[in-house]
């Protein structure tokens, strides 16, 4: 009997190692999980002064979320300010390009951490603040609401030059319903402000001299959420350097040969001297509708109208 209960147990070792238990999978971050809003160290102790940082994550896409940075205001000037999209790379982080560089957020448990990725972009990360702070750093997550009293209510901010012409770019009362506002300097005749009213938010600006005449264009990126997310493009162009009007973007709607197949999920950019926007091409089916798989881009090049300057579409391709 001890024999076979021996034998018993060899056999139950033996198979025990050619089949390890299965263990179970430990959770890994995925986009959904960065979504929420991070604080730096000094929000615990801010009612006693001390400055605070805040991260705040929404996701846009299954690939793509928009990072804002605030901070604190009621006190100081702000110490640190961003905008910018953010793209999931199925690695467990999230990556931000800035120009030539790159900066990662990564999330372990309830903690945020921004670094960059080489000595470039760590620098970079000071241009963002001031007196001497940065972006890199641990921030942990919030539960419940952020205390807004103390922070900067702005949405987007973003200051853009070129050729001599500065403007800013600010979103006020982040919501279903904001304002936009457009500041300019360095204008000889008038120094005006823009302001808009808009359903969704500002997702990026960009300043390029689109018409080669010497004076620079703004062109801002408002997206909306009814539905399928949608781009709106809102353009300014400058005069002579003397003033400031707004250019014209045809709706897609009326554009024939690029709107088959358009539901939304368009994305815009400045590319050289053309204005460009791409989006997933989609099928009707008899619930709805499906990818194609395929995307569109549509390239708008400025043109002279007979009352203001327009963006005219001059090519269409497919892949």
């Amino acid at each position: 009997m001890k024999l076979k209960a021996f034998v018993i147990l060899i056999a139950a070792a033996l198979l025990s190692a050619c089949n390890p238990a299965v263990k179970t999978p430990v959770d890994q971050p995925d986009l959904a999980s960065f979504e929420g809003t991070f604080v730096s160290d000094g929000y615990g102790q801010r009612s006693e002064g001390y400055d605070w940082v805040a991260v705040s994550i929404r996701t846009l896409s299954d690939t793509s979320a928009h990072v804002a940075v605030r901070s604190r205001v009621d006190l100081k000037r702000a110490t640190c300010t961003f905008d910018s999209d953010a793209f999931w790379t199925g690695e467990e982080k999230l990556v931000i390009p800035f120009e030539d560089k790159k900066f990662i957020l990564s999330l372990s448990a309830d903690t945020l951490k921004i670094r960059g990725t080489d000595e470039k972009s760590f620098n970079l990360l000071y241009y963002f603040c001031s007196g001497g702070a940065t972006l890199e750093g641990n921030y942990m997550r919030l539960d419940g609401p952020v205390e807004e009293k103390q922070l900067n209510s702005d949405g987007f901010h973003k200051e853009l030059s070129l050729q001599g012409i500065t403007f800013t770019v600010s979103e006020m009362n982040r919501g279903f319903q904001s304002r936009l506002i457009i500041e300019t300097s360095g204008l000889e005749n008038s120094n005006e402000s823009f302001t808009h009213t808009i359903h969704g938010w500002v997702s990026g600006a960009e300043v390029e001299d689109l018409n080669s005449d010497g004076w620079p264009e703004l062109v801002v990126y408002v997206n909306s959420s009814e539905g399928a997310i949608r781009t709106r493009v809102l353009a300014y162009s400058v005069n002579n350097g003397k003033s400031m009007s707004q250019v014209h973007l045809p709706d897609i709607a009326f554009i024939k040969e690029a709107n088959e197949g358009f539901i939304g999920y368009d994305e815009f950019a400045v590319v050289e001297t053309s204005l460009v926007q791409r989006f997933p091409v989609f099928r009707r089916t008899g619930t709805g509708y499906e990818p194609t798989g395929k995307t569109r881009q549509v390239q708008y090049q400025l043109r002279e109208g007979e009352a203001l300057r327009q963006f005219v579409p001059e090519k269409i391709t497919e892949y």
